[in-house]
């Protein structure tokens, strides 16, 4: 955000073209006053109009109050003519202004603010944080779940193989067979000792 600030000079009631005018800029409340701009070069855009582009970076923030002195800075000027002031009052903001802010402030893209100790890179972190945390819990109710199919799925014993098949859900699709060994190892279907995924 800008403020433009406009003055008027002339001499003799006659625009007065062709000068270097400065400008002092304060910020004001109803307890203090403080100087913000010293003595700022103004521009001249014609007709004896002259103006100072006050930007945020300067110190202007459009819900402060500033008082300003426009000087012509010619000595030929009678003072009446070559002091202009001018003050600004606190802007109510437009719900247009508003709504620019929101959408500059939510769509900004967040890994242009990775500053150490600001609330860009605090989110960021937050974001990274939130995505492996949703990784993490997408592979543990994965996991969860490959492990109730083991407790309530169809089994199946095959007498010939000695083998025990886990089946997924449809009951026909094999998860994982096992061979059955008893106490020596050999296969067996009587005496169950261990069971080894193939």
């Amino acid at each position: 955000m800008e403020l433009i600030i406009n003055s008027y000079f002339a001499k003799n009631g006659v625009p007065k073209t062709g000068l270097s005018p400065i400008i002092r800029i304060w910020e004001v409340d109803a307890t203090s006053e403080t100087l913000i701009i010293s003595n700022g070069a103004m521009t001249e855009t014609g007709d004896g109009f002259y103006k100072y582009v006050f930007t945020q970076g300067a110190g202007y923030d459009e819900i402060k109050r500033f008082i300003t002195r426009s000087d012509g800075n010619d000595i030929t000027l009678k003072n009446s003519e070559r002091y202009s002031v001018g003050s600004t009052d606190e802007v109510g903001l437009s719900q247009a202004t508003v709504d620019r802010i929101v959408d500059s402030t939510w769509d900004e893209t967040a890994t242009d603010h990775i500053a150490i100790g600001t609330t860009g890179l605090l989110l960021n972190e937050i974001s990274a944080d939130t995505t492996q945390l949703r990784a993490d819990n997408i592979i543990e109710i994965s996991i969860l779940d490959l492990l109730l199919k083991y407790e309530r799925n169809k089994t199946k014993i095959d007498k010939v193989n000695a083998t025990l098949t886990v089946y997924d859900d449809d009951g026909v699709t094999p998860l994982t067979i096992f061979d059955l060994k008893n106490s020596t190892g050999a296969p067996s279907i009587t005496e169950i000792c261990e069971r080894v995924p193939r």
